[in-house]
């Protein structure tokens, strides 16, 4: 993994698998190389073996949300991140995909998810704030964030003429002592 070699990363799982058939590590470490790999339905064979294995392992159930995340499932994603977040709450990595999910649900009675009510909160506020402010009228100066466009009748101004140099500071008076 730490090569990004997930192809060998998926084989060698593969063959740990076969030595240690029992063992949910395995099953969900090559459920990550699967996701890696873009293999989304088969990451979440190997995360549904895992959890089989050791559903009271955060990692199989992190694994699986990660997958059903993947699939666009956000209802069993959140159902699992939640368990897994509940056996380790002090996981970041949990947390992240947790909150990653949750911001992704539709909120109750609505269609939409918390992130796209957000956005369409912020677009009507601004929307609001530019229809609500008087119009520019021809005598208007430009704004001064706005560039001047050519066709305003007023020329740029001249440029600025470079500043003369500092005088020289004068030393700093010493220091006292401290007590």
């Amino acid at each position: 993994f730490e090569k990004s070699d997930f192809q060998g990363a998926r084989n060698l799982c593969t063959e740990a698998m076969a030595m240690e058939p029992e063992q949910a590590t395995h099953p969900a470490n090559r459920s990550l190389a699967h996701l890696r790999l873009g293999d989304k339905e088969q990451a979440l064979q190997d995360a549904d073996l895992a959890v089989s294995l050791d559903a009271s392992w955060p990692k199989s159930l992190y694994r699986r949300g990660a997958a059903l995340h993947a699939l666009g499932r956000m209802e069993e994603a959140l159902e699992d991140l939640q368990r897994a977040f509940k056996l380790d709450p002090k996981s970041t990595v949990i947390h992240r995909l947790l909150s990653l999910v949750q911001s992704a649900m539709p909120l109750p009675g609505t269609g939409e998810n918390h992130t796209a009510q957000v956005n369409a909160a912020k677009q009507e506020q601004a929307r609001v704030k530019v229809e609500s402010s008087p119009p520019l009228k021809p005598s208007d100066p430009t704004p001064p964030s706005a560039p001047a466009l050519p066709s305003d009748p007023t020329p740029p101004s001249a440029p600025t003429p470079p500043l003369a140099p500092a005088p020289p500071l004068a030393p700093a008076p010493p220091l006292a002592p401290a007590p």
